[in-house]
């Protein structure tokens, strides 16, 4: 510690707590009371790596830059860059500059020697809105920090800026919203994680007791962080998982790559020409880009969208846009330096029109690095896994509000191995009526059992969960009571809920059983605790057996045996393919012309040689170096001259 932070540190009244010392500098945070009036401690906006912006953006996260003096944490960062139709809402303050870390603690834990619990939380959103800036500060405050835990939640790239991809990962990595910087090296882990590790202590936080918590593709990302075995291993950045909803849809690398191009092409010239266009909004007065990404119908329509903003490219996007697809490293390098001279803001309204009028995705995760290692079989992956606690769960109806199963990539979540064969009996079975579920809602029942399953098999205890109460239990409905968001006043069976969520969640962080009555779950009962209050009724929270039994049963068991029998079926084919007489006798006719064919003209060649008449010999040393000037032609014969020569 320098003289300078020493001199000031005893130069701060005693009760002063709000200076932290980090590896990087001095913080000052804010000052908040819970409501049991205990006092917290909130910092905001700590840099958790350089800008990614410029030549950073599609880059791995660079570590921060140390600073002088005392940096300010009590404002929130802008939001990452987003898709507003998408969430239904827009950020208020949204910007490249996004990736940083807003940490909650309490005077108790800044105090002393303190090792207080550690929740790591990932937001939702599919990698592609929602923000790490959208939380109450009153709520967190309440329900963790006055209970002395440590709360942290970190910003990660989204949209295009984090899920951008080529057929190979020389030029960008895949999955980049899922890594994370530290000091000079750079790890698998998502943006925050890595750096929590190292400067939480100074927080009060303990790194040996961290969960890793999230809901929807947050929650998602938490079990597959847990269950990878290159993220994580020997569980040094987390020990326990919450995982509530866990909505995740593998993306094919290839269809990544085609989204990529799209995009590309999008901020590209038009392809009748090679000279680059740049046409003005209809209304110049509304030629501004974050006012356009508040818009939506009716304040502006379809035809109006098409007469936006297109934007200019360098002239390699010109050249590379008449490709179907970078074929090598150079060209997609030639793309990337194209979209890091693009405005962002200019990136954001292409994805959007894509997204909105054609529907492509940009979301979800390629199964691919960091995640575990190319050509890695799902299977394996579970398989690899370490122990770990866990609590997971969802809503009874989840995403049964609506049904949108043609726009996911039925079975990805499971990786099949014949996707389209899987599609295609999925939407049968369903016009048949074996179905109910919408395909999203099936996808989270079905990943609660088998994390579920994988972990309780390695001895972990394992808790799962499902909200119950009427008149809502879909997707989110149960946020209002673990982290404060579409918040409401509460009924008196809506208050017995949020006692029962905090009192569980805390119980856990500090390595309890989270509830008394909640029985750990096992695989072969799929018994997990109902979330239900009806005082009138003197209806409570209690255990129940056979969780959305016939949704995970249909993937567990009937899809992924049919999965494994075409592969079986295809096995078979070639086996009576290759023992077939008709196709043996074809190959060896084939065989048979190509070594007559092979002996013919290696004939012909050698007449050939036989009858071509050879230049005297000459008895000349050759030189070392030979000058172009040194070559003499004539008619009937060439002689070399021999030229200067250099020995060394």
């Amino acid at each position: 510690m320098s003289l300078d932070i020493l001199l000031l540190l005893a130069l701060l009244p005693t009760t002063q707590t709000s200076l932290v010392e980090t590896s990087y500098g001095l913080l000052e945070g804010v000052s908040i009371q819970a409501r049991d009036n205990s006092p917290c401690w909130i910092f905001k906006g700590i840099p958790i790596a350089q800008p990614p912006v410029g030549n950073r953006r599609f880059k791995l996260p660079e570590p921060p830059k140390p600073w002088e003096g005392v940096r300010a944490a009590k404002q929130y960062s802008a939001a990452c860059l987003s898709n507003s139709t998408a969430a239904g809402s827009q950020p208020k303050h949204m910007s490249e500059d996004c990736l940083y870390t807003n940490i909650f603690t309490s005077e108790r834990c800044l105090s002393g020697n303190a090792s207080c619990p550690v929740i790591f939380y990932i937001h939702g959103g599919s990698l592609n809105y929602d923000s790490a800036v959208m939380f109450d500060d009153q709520f967190i405050t309440d329900k963790y920090s006055s209970k002395d835990i440590v709360f942290v939640i970190s910003a990660f790239r989204l949209g295009f800026f984090g899920v951008l991809a080529f057929e190979n990962d020389e030029v960008v990595p895949r999955n980049l919203a899922l890594y994370g910087a530290l000091s000079c090296h750079l790890l698998y882990i998502i943006a925050g994680l890595e750096y929590m590790h190292h400067e939480i202590a100074a927080f009060g936080g303990d790194p040996k007791q961290v969960t890793l918590m999230g809901h929807s593709q947050g929650g998602s990302i938490a079990m597959i962080f847990a269950a990878s075995s290159l993220i994580d291993p020997d569980k040094r950045l987390f020990q326990q998982l919450i995982a509530l909803s866990p909505a995740v849809n593998y993306r094919s690398v290839d269809g990544r790559a085609d989204l990529t191009w799209r995009l590309a092409h999008e901020v590209g010239v038009e392809d009748s020409g090679t000279e680059v266009h740049r046409y003005e909004l209809y209304d110049t007065k509304k030629c501004d880009l974050q006012h356009y990404l508040h818009l939506s119908p009716p304040d502006i329509t379809l035809s109006e969208k098409k007469t936006f903003l297109k934007v200019c490219c360098p002239d390699q996007c010109a050249t590379s846009s008449k490709r179907h697809h970078p074929t090598t490293a150079v060209q997609a390098a030639e793309v990337v330096d194209c979209l890091r001279s693009v405005d962002a803001f200019d990136l954001l309204a292409r994805q959007r029109v894509l997204e909105e009028e054609e529907g492509l995705p940009f979301d979800g995760v390629l199964f691919a690095p960091p995640l575990v290692e190319d050509g890695t079989a799902f299977e394996d992956f579970l398989s690899g896994s370490s122990a770990r606690p866990m609590i997971c769960g969802s809503t009874r109806y989840e995403f049964n509000f609506k049904d949108n199963d043609e726009e996911f990539d039925i079975g990805a979540f499971l990786v099949v191995k014949h996707p389209a064969e899987v599609r295609q009996k999925y939407f049968e079975d369903k016009q048949l009526g074996k179905i109910t579920d919408v395909y999203l809602s099936q996808v989270v029942f079905t990943l609660n059992v088998m994390f579920g399953t994988v972990f309780a098999d390695k001895g972990s205890h394992v808790y799962l969960l499902e909200y119950d109460q009427p008149p809502l239990a879909f997707h989110a409905s149960d946020m209002p009571y673990f982290i404060g968001t579409h918040l409401r006043n509460l009924t008196e069976d809506e208050k017995l809920i949020d006692h029962f969520y905090s009192e569980s969640f805390v119980n856990f962080a500090y390595g309890k059983q989270p509830n008394k009555e909640w029985a750990i779950f096992n695989h072969h009962a799929r018994n997990y605790y109902c979330v239900e209050v009806n005082l009138e009724e003197a209806i409570f929270p209690s255990n129940k057996l056979n969780y959305h039994s016939a949704a995970v049963d249909y993937w567990l068991h009937n899809i992924t045996a049919f999965d494994a029998s075409l592969s079986t079926k295809v096995r078979l084919q070639i086996v009576e393919t290759v023992s077939n007489p008709s196709f043996l006798r074809t190959v060896f006719s084939t065989l048979l012309f190509a070594v007559g064919f092979v002996v013919i003209l290696t004939a012909l060649m050698a007449l050939c040689s036989y009858l071509t008449p050879q230049d005297p010999p000459l008895h000349e040393r050759a030189p070392l170096i030979v000058s172009k000037k040194s070559v003499i032609r004539r008619k009937t014969a060439s002689v070399v001259v021999p030229a200067l020569t250099v020995r060394r």
